[in-house]
């Protein structure tokens, strides 16, 4: 049975968690950080851009569709190991190791927001329950009712979601951090209504009740230095999901930049490695303007604003306000001005209006010429 080449790609998701546990076994807890920091940026400059084409379903054989669809269930039951071994590990390494595996730990659970996020949008209850448990595992326990708010105010430079072009990431990652508690909750309520359900089936606490257990299992483990390096690692995965949304929609508001038909309010970045880590996170304006498409299914845009880096330079860059803003604002001038303005469409107004756009069978504009390259 056939399998595409770039379907195997989509393994690599699975090489964080790999990666940490082979470095602390060779003695280097850091090396998951100092991969996805020196050695991943590395690669993206020396590799062609991605093409950045959909894996269509009637193209694929069935081995190929199952696989795809399996990488994420085998993300969490990897997930499922690491979690426990690292609670034991916890109590094994000197306060320097720990720091060190500390920094790798982070982006091992900041990449799980990807796989959480993909399986929130899938249609079956065990998805969900699964996207929580990471969501949960990770601290974030809010993440799957926010997300829901993020699409529907994505764009908004009024209402929270879109960064002001000259906040900063620390600004901007406090202010959405402490609102997605609100929103949330907002969320959960309207969905209480809706189905008759009562104020104290409340799916954000359920999910919370995860992370608490991880918080207990980690003093159990660790004593007083596992839960202080787990709300650490909490801490830190809550502001790269902030800081990534800060990167991904920069300046794209309703106030200055062209119609999200074209582009979903999104940045790209065609790193065909961060593709496959991420599960085509960074082909962003896609999934907004096709929220339920599988993630081999989403695509680049011909004429999308193109971030100058990846991921992991651009979260650095934007440590660093004054250079992220140079980085990035000739970039949104020159896109602004090679698309027009004029036809901004505001973001969505509530739920109804949300739906009605993004129908299943209305396509975002992709350039057909980019198929026959």
């Amino acid at each position: 049975m056939r399998i595409a080449p770039r379907a195997f790609g989509y393994l690599l998701a699975l090489s964080p968690m790999a990666l940490l546990v082979s470095g602390v076994v060779v003695g280097a807890p850091w090396f998951v950080f100092a991969f996805f920091f020196v050695v991943l940026p590395i690669v993206r400059m020396l590799l062609p851009d991605d093409a950045a084409r959909s894996m269509e379903i009637d193209d694929m054989s069935k081995a190929e569709f199952m696989m795809l669809h399996a990488v994420p269930w085998l993300h969490l039951l990897s997930w499922s190991l690491v979690l426990p071994w690292t609670m034991w590990l916890v109590a094994q390494l000197d306060a320097l190791q720990l720091a060190l595996f500390g920094l790798s730990f982070w982006v091992v659970t900041s990449l799980n927001l990807t796989v959480a996020h993909e399986l929130m949008h899938r249609p079956f209850k065990r998805h969900r329950l699964a996207a929580r448990f990471i969501a949960g595992s990770i601290g974030y326990f809010q993440m799957v009712e926010e997300h829901w708010s993020h699409h529907v105010s994505v764009g908004g430079l009024d209402n929270g979601d879109s960064p002001e072009l000259d906040e900063s990431v620390y600004g901007y990652a406090f202010r959405r951090y402490v609102r997605s508690f609100r929103v949330a909750q907002e969320w959960e309520r309207l969905h209480q209504v809706r189905h008759g359900r009562s104020a104290w089936r409340n799916r954000i606490a359920g999910t919370a009740l995860v992370t608490f257990f991880a918080v207990a299992c980690f003093a159990i483990a660790a004593g007083w230095r596992g839960v202080l390096f787990y709300l650490t690692v909490i801490v830190g995965t809550a502001f790269t999901m902030q800081a990534i949304t800060y990167i991904q929609h920069w300046g794209l508001s309703d106030h200055l930049s062209p119609s999200p038909v074209a582009t979903g309010y999104s940045w790209e970045d065609r790193c065909v490695m961060q593709a496959f880590v991420t599960l085509n996170h960074a082909y962003h304006g896609h999934h907004h303007l096709r929220p339920s498409l599988p993630y081999f299914r989403l695509r680049g845009f011909v004429d999308s604003p193109r971030l100058p880096a990846s991921y992991p330079v651009m979260l650095l860059a934007a440590l660093i306000p004054p250079l992220f803003e140079r980085s990035m604002v000739r970039r949104l001038e020159a896109w602004c001005a090679g698309h027009g303005n004029n036809d901004s469409q505001r973001p969505c107004a509530n739920l109804a209006e949300f739906f009605m756009r993004h129908q299943p069978d209305s396509g975002p504009a992709v350039d057909p010429r980019a198929d026959a390259k």
